[in-house]
């Protein structure tokens, strides 16, 4: 399987909840794999060029952070995430990162 590039959570600096960065994209498959350092997912991520193919880290093995990977599996588990489902993730940082669906 060829494996598209690793997307980069560096560029979303946001610190404030009330005002958190976006991150858009659209899931190709909901089918995790792992890599040596992390649980992974592929989407396409919504940039200035249209949607591009991603690998979306959703749970990091060097610590414990596991909300995203949480948040990923209850939403397949309760069928709010499916094939060509476009999904409004937002970001901020604090003392950690922190992730939430807005509401639609």
């Amino acid at each position: 399987m060829l494996i598209p590039p690793r997307f980069g959570i560096g560029e979303y600096t946001s610190n404030d909840e009330n005002d958190p960065d976006e991150i858009i994209f659209k899931i190709i498959s909901l089918n995790t794999f792992e890599t040596d350092h992390e649980i992974c997912v592929i989407v396409e991520l919504k940039t200035d060029h249209g949607f591009m193919p991603r690998t979306f880290p959703l749970k990091p093995w060097r610590n414990d952070t596991s909300v995203l990977w949480e948040l990923w599996k209850e939403n397949i588990k309760s069928k709010n995430f499916k094939k060509g489902k476009i999904i409004c993730l937002h970001t901020w940082r604090n003392r950690q990162r922190h992730w939430k669906l807005p509401s639609v």
